[in-house]
């Protein structure tokens, strides 16, 4: 384990330089000791942190995978080649307008400060036109030909190297399973881009010599060889705008209850609810922590800021440097490291997109069982993490828009499934069954840690203790098992052991709104 206080930071983008180069020799040091690039993990608190960590080791030609910062919505070259489907067939003249600002780029000198992309119109310039009629000379409209074909064109058209750029991979493979489907229409490709297209990302490839790049929300239960956390500040540091319920007295006798917006200044009066919501942040922020630093099997490596203000990043500071020594804190020795990944003898290929480019490419073959254009993990289980992170900060009905506005904040909900799962919540925590989980006058537990006595720890989705009563609720996705039944029995058991006499135990399936009651 190796935990490394950055120290050189300073403001604006150059803060994430340092980090960024040390993020980069972890990585280098696991490679050199044995490991796979699939056997790396590297862990980070928002999804847009990922998207900014996944792109720059992508830039120095590490292969990576990310849910959370490689989807193809907002990559520069594929909304690029986006726009000119959207200019072509539906005549959009803002999206003619970017592809042609883009091309003036191309053709810009080392010594020119601008370039003005209309430069040689002779009146008001019609961006639509001006790109359709230079398409239409290199005959690039008039073709018929397949998506994939097309988008190719336009690639050698603007000067992109698809096999430089996993993200345009990526859009050719989404646009080949969809025309296989559907055909050449490109039109209705759009449409189904904007519906769900744009929320694929860049898979990884089947020989495991990827990268992955996710938030610590979505490695909730999953392990990896090595992990890299790459800032391990867990507490956000975006602006507290909730609204909070408070008893005004005795300032205001005569008002019993009161909803202010946290500040600064009624925090430091020492408000009782607002205290005790400090207080559940930082058993919140201490909870990731301990999720992100249990992830490895054999080796982690941790940054954080020592500008880091908040108490959970504090007390690690004060830890390293009272067992540290210079700002890094070291336990156990570098070692030879075991790769948990193999090759599957993929065949390689010549680029035969750019002919003189000696790029090579890993051919992809028919998909294999269970693949889905979301990527290698499935729709569903994507959605049931999501329902895991809303799930965690919701007590009654009352708190499913809170809940989902946190968890959007923090990379766990994309905007386009929140609709869905605000209803599916309020449908699951208004069900009859479920009330007793959901009780506004209940203690809740939600992803607590419980260590039982040889050490192990273990983590039930939901524990609510009402009156006596203490009641564990697990969810899942897919199908039942009987290991599910076993495992909430083992919290039961666990619960009973630690003083608990009546506790009850259910699952409740996600894709088919089923309860199950568990016999201890």
């Amino acid at each position: 384990m190796r935990i490394e206080v950055i120290t050189d930071s300073a403001p604006g983008e150059d803060r994430w330089a340092p980090l960024l180069t040390s993020l980069v020799l972890a990585i280098d040091q696991s490679l050199a000791d044995g490991c796979s690039p699939g056997d790396i993990a590297v862990l980070v608190r928002s999804g847009s942190m990922g998207a900014r960590v996944a792109r720059h080791l992508l830039s120095l030609g590490h292969s990576v995978v990310s849910p959370d910062g490689l989807r193809l919505a907002g990559d520069p070259l594929v909304e690029l080649l986006i726009d000119v489907l959207r200019a072509v067939h539906l005549g959009d003249a803002a999206a003619a307008a970017r592809v042609m600002q883009y091309r003036a780029r191309l053709s810009c000198t080392l010594d020119q400060d601008e370039v003005d992309p209309f430069a040689q119109a002779a009146s008001l310039p019609d961006p639509h036109a001006e790109l359709m009629a230079e398409l239409a000379r290199l005959e690039l409209v008039s073709v018929r030909t397949t998506i994939p074909d097309l988008l190719l064109r336009l690639c050698h058209w603007l000067h992109v190297r698809p096999a430089e750029e996993a993200a345009i991979v990526a859009l050719l493979d989404e646009a080949h399973s969809w025309g296989r489907l559907n055909g050449p229409r490109v039109g209705e490709f759009i449409a189904h881009w904007d519906t769900s297209g744009n929320r694929r990302s860049v898979s990884p490839p089947e020989d495991g010599h990827a990268i992955q790049v996710m938030t610590i929300h979505k490695a909730k239960g999953l392990e990896f060889p090595v992990v890299i956390v790459a800032d391990a500040t867990m507490h956000s540091r975006g602006s507290r705008t909730e609204s909070l319920w408070v008893d005004p007295r005795p300032a205001v006798p005569d008002l019993q209850a009161a909803l202010i917006r946290e500040s600064k200044a009624l925090v430091e009066s020492g408000v009782p609810e607002l205290v005790e919501e400090q207080d559940l942040r930082q058993l919140d922020d201490l909870n990731l922590l301990y999720v992100a630093f249990t992830r490895p099997a054999q080796r982690l490596y941790a940054f954080l800021y020592e500008d880091a203000t908040d108490h959970v990043s504090k007390g690690l500071l004060q830890f390293i440097v009272e067992h540290g020594k210079d700002g890094i804190l070291v336990q156990g020795e570098r070692s030879t490291l075991i790769t948990h990944q193999t090759g599957n003898g993929a065949q390689v290929l010549r680029d035969v997109s750019t002919p003189s480019g000696p790029i090579a490419l890993e051919m992809h073959f028919e998909r294999p069982s269970g693949w889905t254009p979301e990527g290698e993990l499935d729709r569903a289980m994507q959605l049931g993490r999501t329902f895991h992170a809303v799930l965690a900060h919701i007590r009654t009905s009352d708190d499913v828009d809170t809940a989902l506005d946190r968890a959007g904040k923090e990379g766990d909900l994309v905007p386009e499934d929140r609709d869905a799962v605000r209803t599916a919540l309020l449908n699951m925590v208004r069900e009859a069954a479920l009330a007793p989980w959901f009780s506004s006058s209940a203690e809740v537990r939600t992803e607590s840690t419980i260590i039982d006595a040889a050490g192990r720890a273990w983590r039930p989705d939901r524990v609510v203790i009402e009156k006596g009563v203490v009641r564990i609720l697990d969810l899942k996705t897919g199908v039942p098992k009987a290991e599910h039944h076993d495992q909430v029995a083992g919290y039961m058991a666990l619960l009973g052991q630690m003083g608990h006499p009546n506790v009850e135990g259910a699952l409740f399936y996600l894709t088919t709104s089923r309860l199950e009651l568990v016999n201890p």
